[in-house]
């Protein structure tokens, strides 16, 4: 026995449902389970299992699996029709990288931060790369969908809602990195929707980009050495770096280092003000020169 036509309207049952749980259609009188589950359909077509109440006058359709995600569903039985849809998928919320030693938690905090979001073209190398979902996620199932290429060995670290990816190396400067979760589920199993594969770019490193006096200079009549860089570098680790030699002694020149105020011009002036008359000298910016986002600059000349 199939219930009778109540209205042309479909009944609605529910809204925004849990992608794992039922929902329960009423009946006026005791119904003959074999007649409806026969009879029962539903769109977009799924496995169901009906479960019946014991007075027979409901049953909960549950899916085999889940319900799909932001979907309507209509179950026809007989000529009467009910309707529902299900909750919304689980989303990528923020994306972002940012200097591995700040915190950042979601898309606005990244921006305000000074951190950079999807499509980034000046990223540090020594980043941090953060992400925030709209559910709670199947923290174990994400981090294994997450890839990142060129691939990087990492970490991974949990608050809430955000995943923090921080690389055990630094990322190569100038180089673009593409991140995906494709594949990625939530903690009740559901897909996730949306947006999921993002690119960010690293910025160049520095670069030695003029000296003084000139590479293989003769009858050099200056009295400092000078570095021009491309960019910011760590003033004190870059200046420990520089070295002037005295080819004809062997002898290591002392002498005072100074930089101008944009840390983008090292000069080096020897002890006594001057360099010894006729000799050579080799000038080596060497191991822990570094730019301000960390990027070695070595030179010889």
């Amino acid at each position: 026995m199939l219930p009778a036509t109540v209205s042309i309207l479909p009944e609605s049952v529910g809204i925004g449902i849990s992608s794992g749980t039922p929902v329960n259609l009423q009946f006026g009188e005791p119904m003959d389970p074999a007649a409806v589950e026969s009879a029962v359909r539903i769109g977009p077509d799924q496995p169901l299992r009906l479960r019946w109440s014991a007075d027979l006058r409901s049953v909960e359709v549950w899916p085999a699996h889940l319900w799909l995600t932001d979907q309507r569903y209509v179950v026809a039985l007989g000529e009467r029709r009910f309707t529902f849809t299900t909750q919304t998928a689980p989303r990528i919320t923020g994306f972002g990288v940012r200097q591995a030693n700040t915190t950042a938690v979601n898309l606005s905090q990244l921006r305000e931060a000074g951190s950079h979001t999807d499509g980034s073209t000046d990223a540090s190398a020594l980043t941090a790369i953060s992400l925030s979902f709209s559910a709670k996620m199947d923290r174990s199932d994400v981090e294994r969908a997450f890839v990142i290429s060129p691939a990087v060995p990492g970490v991974f670290a949990w608050s809430g809602p955000v995943l923090t990816f921080t690389p055990a190396e630094r990322f190569s400067p100038n180089a673009r990195y593409a991140v995906s979760l494709s594949g990625a589920h939530d903690a009740e199993g559901n897909p996730l929707a949306g947006d999921t594969s993002f690119s960010f770019t690293t910025r160049a490193g520095a670069q030695l980009v003029r000296v003084s006096p000139a590479i293989g200079g003769t009858n050099v009549t200056d009295t400092q050495v000078v570095l021009w860089f491309s960019q910011s570098m760590q003033a004190d680790a870059s200046a420990a770096a520089l070295s002037v030699t005295d080819l004809v002694t062997g002898a290591q020149l002392s002498g005072d280092r100074t930089w101008d105020a944009t840390r983008t011009q090292l000069a080096f002036a020897p002890s006594g003000g001057a360099f010894a008359l006729g000799h050579r000298f080799a000038v080596r910016l060497g191991i822990g020169a570094v730019d301000a986002d960390g990027n070695p600059v070595n030179a010889d000349w």
